[in-house]
């Protein structure tokens, strides 16, 4: 059935006729010409399927490198958080102070302002009292 032969039979076996025979034989030699042909197509699928079992199990590997390092390195991370939020405080802390020196920077800023101007009008004032 798979060659197109559907009417073959058993004395077809044993007792076969010319057309008949001439029939089969054809069908055989087509089959065994397909077959030899698919054989390269599934040889080429074969090596490209191998190809891609390496590549699947090279990638694999990569994958796993990957999550065992991140999960070291979240590890880690979860061992250094209490010296994080530490640090975040102390430069919450030193911020703080940098803002306040700032502002205490502004005022004797002013302050030296006001000074030097009372500082000229009482060298001004010098002149006119001598």
């Amino acid at each position: 059935e798979t060659c197109g032969c559907l009417d073959f039979s058993l004395p077809d076996l044993f007792k076969p006729t010319y057309q008949k025979l001439r029939i089969y034989l054809s069908a055989i030699i087509n089959f065994a010409k397909f077959r030899e042909d698919q054989l390269d197509v599934y040889a080429q699928k074969t090596e490209l399927q191998e190809q891609l079992a390496i590549q699947l199990d090279e990638k694999s590997q990569v994958i796993d490198d990957l999550t065992k390092q991140i999960e070291e390195i979240n590890s880690q991370q979860e061992k250094d958080m209490p010296v994080i939020i530490e640090l975040q405080e102390q430069k919450k802390s030193l911020k703080n102070a940098l803002t306040e020196r700032g502002a205490m920077q502004v005022k004797v800023v002013a302050e030296k302002d006001q000074l030097k101007a009372e500082e000229n009008a009482v060298k001004a004032k010098i002149p006119e009292v001598e």
